[in-house]
């Protein structure tokens, strides 16, 4: 993924309530591990997936829609990072024009922030399609939006998170607006509806097949 300058370290106490937090509010299965644990279970999945491996300095990253921390690598806006690629992906897997929107709404509001960060992805990440390195930017940015506001820093805290997300909803409300609507309370939220999508194992098997280590 994209480095975060920014070297601020939450406890695996911390890590683990956030992982908790999107696991029961959002379903997204998020796995924090000890470096023995990741140790552990590179060279179980390895026994089925020859020649799997990680990056000695790998922080995070997505694999058959779940998402794995390395809890002693990681810093503050991995997770989030990571989650913006569960998101997105269940999006693009289900909308590809509501992903379209969200992409292009990032790249208008964050105009300089997305170009300067687009120079660093573009070396980092030579053997990447430029659709991944935009990407790659956008949840970079997310991240640092609730990294900013102090999540993680001093005890999780779901609002930063749950408002960067909310404002996403916001911009692709009118993309799913027959789902929305056919909820009988005619109120689905963003939690709702990342849930519904979620639930749909053909948009997760789609998912699957655009996700890439990061």
């Amino acid at each position: 993924m994209y480095n975060n300058p920014d070297k601020i370290y939450p406890t695996m106490a911390d890590m683990h309530t956030a992982a908790e937090y999107f696991n029961k509010k959002y379903g997204v299965d998020v796995n924090v591990l000890s470096k023995e644990e990741l140790d552990q279970f590179v060279e179980e999945y390895a026994k089925t997936h020859p020649g799997f491996k990680l990056g000695k300095d790998t922080r995070a990253f997505v694999l058959d829609g779940k998402i794995y921390i390395n809890g002693a690598k990681a810093n503050v806006s991995d997770m989030f990072h990571e989650m913006g690629h569960i998101f997105l992906g269940v999006i693009k897997a289900t909308n590809p024009e509501a992903y379209n929107h969200l992409i292009d709404y990032f790249k208008d509001k964050y105009t300089d922030r997305y170009l300067n960060m687009m120079g660093s992805v573009d070396d980092a990440y030579r053997g990447f399609s430029k659709q991944d390195k935009i990407e790659e930017v956008v949840v970079s940015i997310m991240a640092q939006n609730m990294f900013k506001k102090g999540s993680l820093v001093s005890g999780f805290n779901g609002t930063d998170f749950d408002d960067e997300f909310n404002d996403m909803f916001t911009q692709i409300q009118e993309d799913f607006d027959s789902i929305i609507h056919a909820n009988p309370n005619d109120s689905l939220d963003f939690q709702g509806l990342v849930q519904t999508l979620m639930a749909d194992s053909d948009v997760m098997k789609a998912m699957d097949k655009n996700m890439k280590l990061s």
